[in-house]
Parts: structure tokens; C-alpha cells; sequence
């Protein structure tokens, strides 16, 4: 067979079942063997970043791998802004790039695609040859899964049309990240926290990654801890008395009250970046404790007082069980007032539309009731998008963003992603 089709045959025997993209010279014949022979569900775009976008989207809404694949050239240089907005949003993604043949240096479309990508910060994988396809594809999809970005998957036009043998290769199984603290920062970080009179935690992405929700819920009950999340955990709390909602620039009122009296946070998941922390006043005279599976994610952003390497919901139980063992109480920040303040619209504003402008937050009020519940929310950029970004979603996977690069224009790829995932 050619080495197109052992390049589909790979892809589907990984467990990709839904490709987005643009075809062109280097990738039609794959994606012809995608379709017709295998049943790939394939979604066709009318722009490359479009392609990015969408796969950028399915997998943040589905947890799996967003796959998309273009042709060489122009082809390429059309996702760079798609790219970095996954890079930086550390979504996994496999990109399937052709490339033209390094023979033909005088082809109208032949540019440095690895130099290329390198700028983007994504990941470079190259097909080597036509025998090596199989293996070359299994290390580009367990890169984007350990390395959390998008990988590009460069194929020369001229090894795709080379006759090989195919052979499977191993099937790439996600890595469990599960990792103990460090006994004696687990010992800091307690005791810090029980030292507290107004703790409050604060949740990322991380603790979403981590299925730690409920160890976080039982944790922030033991210490009698509000809870408020980053925007990329929205939803996560939307059932508990004392959630806060997102913690910094897009905080309601009643959220930042209660943020600026907290003596204490303990920062789960979290990069603590400058729309979370704004700017880091929010967390000005407090004491932070900050838990991250990745070392090189804790203290980029603020100084924190005590750090803690490990898995979030092993690290949550850990914290619960050491504060039960020495019969520690919870604090008296969750207090009955703070309840009916929050139980109250946090967005009750004044109404500020005129007979020809209507006010934004009015018009997402509308929404809100409009749309069932059971929602998936996908928000451009621009300047309507703080009041956007507010609108409630049952879960934080519902909540889609484009907003890393702060580039316009990528929510509607990220949109159609969302509703193929879902």
C-alpha cells in the first residue's frame, strides 16, 4: 500500500475516529482512505485556522485528542494563530501536516515548516520514511498527550506516495499522573492552612484534570473554606452554598468581598495568571499555598509561601485527613450571611439599554433563561466578551475558550469542534 493509506490505517488503529481539516495535494489521498475505507467522521473547513480551531475545541469539550490535517505550505502558515492559541491553552492536539518534497526546492509553496512550527512552540514530529509511518504517528499522539500542546506531524509529499508494508504499532495509552507529595511541603502547607481564620480555595483547570472536585468540596468543608474557581473550572462548584464563582477580573461583587478578607489561599490547579489574581492584588497580605502536579507551573506568577508537587485529589485527601487526625475545625468564613448574599443575584444590575442599544448583560440575562440549562458555551474574543464569559454553565468542560493568543476570529472553529465532541 501506499504510504497515505498506512498513515490513515495508523490513525484510526490509535483510535482517532473524527478528523477536521482542509485537503489539498499532501493530504488528499489520506483523507480519501479516512472516509471511504474506515468510516472516519471527517469535518471539512472552509479555513486551515478554522480546522485547528474545531480540533481545538472537540478535544477541550471531549477530553480525547482533537485531530486535524492540512496540506503543505500556505496550508500551514494559514493555522500559526489556531496553533499558538492551543499551545498556550495547553490543549493536546495532533496536527497532520503535509510538506513538500525537499527535492523541489523551487516549489511555489515550499517553506521551512519546522522553523515554522517552532515558533508556534508546538511540537515537531517528522515522518522519517514510509516504513516508520506507524511508529512516527504513535510518537507524535503520546507527545500531545504527555507534553499537553498541539504536535505537528510533518508528511513529505514524497514518502506518502512511496509503496509500504504496513505494520501496527503499539497503541499509545494516556499515562496516569499520579503523584504523591513531598511528606514534609504536605506538613508546611497543613499547617499554614489550619492556621487560618478566613481560608479560601481557589480551583483551576488542574483540579478538573484530576477528577478532584469532590476531594476539593471535602476539603474546603473541613476548613469551612468558600470555594471559587479560575475561569477554565467555571461550573465546577455550582451546586455548593459558598461558591464564589471565578476568582479575579470577572469575580461579581459579593465574590470579591469575601476574596479580600480571606487571611489564607490554597490554590489548586491553577497558574494564579494576571486575569486570575489581577494582577496579583487580589492575593496582596494573604498567604498562599499552591498545589500543582507540575513543578514549573507553581510560583511562575506570584511568590507562594509553601508549594506541594503531587496529584490534586490525592493531595486534597491527604490535606482532609491530616486536619481530621488532629481534630481541626472548620472556620466561621462560611457563615449564614455569606450564604443569603450569595444565594441573592450576584448580577443584578441596573439595566442600561436605550431605545437603540441594548445592554449586553441584559441581553445574556435573556439567554440564560432562554436556553436549557444542559448548555455548551463558546465565547469568541472582543470586548463583549466580559460579559460573555459570565454567562452559568453546568460544567467547566461546557465553557469554551479562544482567548489565549487573544486573537478574534477563533470561536466559531472552537464552536463546531464543541458540538461534534458533544
Amino acid at each position: 500500500m501506499k504510504a497515505s493509506e498506512s498513515l490513515a490505517h495508523s490513525l484510526v488503529d490509535q483510535g482517532i475516529d473524527t478528523v477536521f481539516g482542509v485537503l489539498g495535494d499532501a493530504n488528499l489521498f489520506m483523507g480519501d482512505h479516512l472516509i471511504r475505507e474506515h468510516g472516519t467522521r471527517y469535518v471539512g473547513a472552509t479555513h486551515e485556522a478554522i480546522a485547528v480551531s474545531m480540533a481545538l475545541g472537540f478535544a477541550r469539550v471531549s477530553g480525547k485528542l482533537g485531530v486535524a490535517t492540512v496540506t503543505h505550505g500556505p496550508g500551514l502558515t494559514n493555522t500559526i494563530t489556531a496553533l499558538v492559541d492551543g499551545v498556550r491553552a495547553r490543549t493536546p492536539m495532533l496536527l497532520v501536516a503535509g510538506d513538500t518534497s525537499p527535492a523541489e526546492l523551487d516549489h511555489s509553496q515550499q517553506i521551512d515548516q519546522a522553523a515554522l512550527v517552532a515558533a508556534t512552540g508546538a511540537g515537531w514530529v517528522p515522518v522519517r520514511s514510509a516504513d516508520t509511518v506507524a511508529v512516527d504517528v504513535a510518537t507524535a499522539i503520546r507527545r500531545a498527550s504527555t507534553e499537553q500542546r498541539p504536535i505537528v506531524l510533518n508528511v513529505p509529499i514524497d514518502i506518502s506516495r512511496q509503496e509500504t508494508e504496513y505494520r501496527k504499532a503499539p497503541v499509545v495509552v494516556p499515562l496516569e499522573r499520579s503523584v504523591g507529595a513531598d511528606p514534609d511541603a504536605l506538613d508546611r502547607a497543613v499547617g499554614l492552612i489550619a492556621s487560618a481564620a478566613r481560608p479560601l480555595i481557589l480551583a483551576g483547570r488542574g483540579v478538573v484534570l484530576a477528577d478532584a472536585g469532590a476531594a476539593v468540596v471535602a476539603l474546603a468543608e473541613q476548613l469551612g473554606a468558600p470555594l471559587c474557581t479560575t475561569l477554565l473550572a467555571s461550573g465546577l462548584f455550582s451546586d455548593d452554598a459558598f461558591n464564589l464563582g471565578i476568582h479575579g477580573t470577572l469575580a461579581h461583587d459579593v465574590a470579591l468581598d469575601a476574596i479580600s478578607e480571606a487571611d489564607c489561599v490554597v490554590v489548586l490547579g491553577a497558574s494564579l495568571n494576571r486575569h486570575t489574581t489581577d494582577r496579583g492584588t487580589l492575593l496582596r497580605g494573604k498567604r498562599v499555598v499552591q498545589v500543582d502536579i507540575e513543578a514549573a507551573q507553581i510560583g511562575v506568577h506570584v511568590d507562594v509561601d509553601v508549594a506541594v508537587v503531587g496529584d490534586i485529589r490525592r493531595v486534597a485527601q491527604a490535606m482532609s485527613d491530616m486536619l481530621r487526625s488532629v481534630d481541626h475545625g472548620p472556620s466561621s468564613f462560611r457563615s449564614p450571611t455569606l450564604r443569603t448574599m450569595l444565594s441573592n443575584d450576584t448580577n443584578d444590575n441596573a439595566d442600561l439599554s436605550t431605545e437603540t442599544h441594548l445592554d449586553p448583560r441584559t441581553a445574556l440575562k435573556l439567554f440564560d433563561r432562554i436556553l436549557p440549562s444542559e448548555r455548551t458555551v463558546a465565547v469568541d474574543t472582543g470586548r463583549f466578551m466580559l460579559q460573555a464569559l459570565t454567562m452559568p454553565v453546568p460544567e467547566p468542560t461546557a465553557l469554551v475558550t479562544s482567548h489565549a493568543f487573544g486573537s478574534i476570529g477563533l470561536g466559531m472553529g472552537n464552536a463546531i469542534g464543541a458540538a461534534v465532541a458533544r
